[in-house]
């Protein structure tokens, strides 16, 4: 505990900084109580919020150098520590946190110290969504975060794309967000759009976590009656292929899922039963 407070402390301190937030986030593990320990002691969050304002002005430019941008990952370790913790994580959206990671997540630029800002922020509306509320919905909804998760999801690599898609996943399965991806057809299909195109980028580069989440989120659309009703003549063709899917076979959650999606666009299943 000591040694978090003094790691805390130094924070305010430039000369100490960097590598208070070198240590604290690879060691945030470890420091149960250091979400609330940072949101609570005195200037600690401003001290965060400057770092990442500070960056802003690389957002355009690309000028961003990558010992800037692992400086920043650290800083979006720490806040996805608090949007995490039970104590903290509706404090920290009542202060509208999560808006100033919006800026990141709309960069567009393929240099690797960008995607890491996308990432790093995709990690921390992760953590809130993990332990799905209504509460953090009505937040992050109104918000559009559902098109910046698309656009990190279409355009960058695997871990974003997976991070993206859990997002998206966890705002499926509570109903207002299933609503606002199927109030109209335009919203859907520029979700479908994206899921067919991580889908077709899997023959290449498989990624049965990717997959699972992708499966996962078909399986809770096909449960809205208008997109169940877009699904039964969109419906990719690589997931009425067994030979793609029987990796997943083993994945008990998942094949439920498939077997749901297939049941609820009433589609054949006797193709899910593994030959052998």
């Amino acid at each position: 505990m000591a040694s978090m407070e003094r790691l805390v402390i130094e924070l305010s301190n430039p000369d100490l900084r960097e590598n208070a937030l070198r240590v604290l986030s690879k060691k945030m593990t470890s420091f149960q109580e250091l979400a609330p320990l940072l949101w609570n002691s005195f200037g600690t969050i401003t001290i965060l919020v400057q770092e990442i304002i500070s960056i802003y002005p690389t957002l355009s430019s690309e000028n961003l150098t990558p010992t800037q941008s692992t400086r920043m990952c650290d800083v979006l370790a720490l806040l996805m520590c608090v949007a995490s913790h039970p104590t903290t994580k509706m404090s920290f959206l009542n202060a509208n946190m999560h808006l100033y990671l919006y800026p990141f997540l709309q960069t567009t630029s393929e240099l690797t110290q960008y995607e890491w800002l996308r990432l790093g922020s995709l990690g921390v509306i992760g953590a809130l969504v993990k332990v799905n509320t209504k509460e953090v919905m009505s937040f992050l909804l109104p918000n559009e975060i559902i098109p910046l998760c698309l656009g990190c999801m279409e355009n960058d690599k695997e871990p974003s794309k997976s991070v993206g898609t859990f997002i998206i996943q966890k705002m499926l399965l509570d109903n207002a967000g299933l609503a606002y991806v199927c109030d109209t057809a335009e919203q859907f299909f520029t979700v479908a759009r994206v899921f067919d195109m991580m889908l077709s980028s899997l023959k290449n580069q498989h990624s049965p976590r990717l997959l699972k989440l992708i499966i996962r989120c078909y399986s809770r659309l096909s449960e809205h009656s208008r997109a169940r009703d877009a699904l039964t003549s969109c419906l990719p063709n690589m997931l009425k292929d067994f030979n793609f899917i029987n990796c997943l076979y083993e994945d008990s959650t998942t094949w439920r899922c498939i077997k749901k999606l297939y049941e609820n666009l009433g589609m054949n299943q006797a193709s899910l039963v593994p030959s052998g």
